[in-house]
């Protein structure tokens, strides 16, 4: 475990929380590169979306927000790292080893910030 942090919050904590916030940064930034249509208009939507829906839909569970913010910043960066901060290239044919690459890097990712967090 790392040493605390401001107000009794475990620096870990506080770096999962940057991590996963530039992590989006970065998605969002290949996603506003797309080409304007009513693809990307959605794809963004869908992006804004995702944090609030998934962290209350975690904290109404009775996990609460740091599980949820373990395996968003997890996914983020698996999502980068598997296709280069170009978010279409999941759309392309063959795209299948691709998505395989995403959810196991996805797998590794949470299960190593929680080892780090826990």
């Amino acid at each position: 475990m790392l040493p605390e942090s401001f107000g009794g919050i475990p620096a870990a904590v506080a770096l999962l929380w940057v991590a996963t916030a530039v992590g989006w940064g970065v998605i969002l930034g290949g996603l506003r590169r797309w080409p304007e249509s009513y693809t990307r208009r959605y794809a963004l939507i869908a992006h804004w979306l995702t944090p609030p829906g998934i962290i209350l839909t975690f904290s109404i569970l009775g996990f609460g927000s740091l599980y949820a913010t373990m395996a968003l910043g997890a996914e983020y960066w698996a999502f980068v790292l598997a296709t280069g901060v170009r978010p279409e290239r999941l759309l392309y044919d063959g795209s299948m080893p691709r998505l395989a690459a995403f959810l196991a890097i996805a797998a590794a990712g949470t299960y190593m910030v929680r080892a780090l967090i826990f």
